[in-house]
């Protein structure tokens, strides 16, 4: 999830951390939530849609995680 007080400062997620974490070995989802200033009020999201790609995200993020136990356990079962 990025914040920023411009649509370009997405870019700054997608063009630079994206690669170095990926380069890191890190598992990065294919979609990032880009959260504007003028989605918020009082520090809360006032962006339907924002709160829609938030809980697509959170969908997304735990198939990643449940995916990835699956093939750990795989490998360590064929490990034995």
């Amino acid at each position: 999830m990025v914040t920023a007080g411009s649509t370009k400062h997405y870019l700054v997620a997608e063009m630079q951390l994206k690669p170095i974490l990926s380069y890191m070995k890190a598992q990065v989802l294919p979609e990032i939530v880009f959260i504007e200033g003028q989605d918020l009020f009082r520090q809360e999201i006032i962006n339907a849609d924002i709160n829609f790609r938030l809980d697509k995200l959170v969908e997304d993020t735990l198939i990643m995680v449940e995916t990835f136990k699956e093939l750990r356990k795989k490998q360590e079962d064929a490990l034995f």
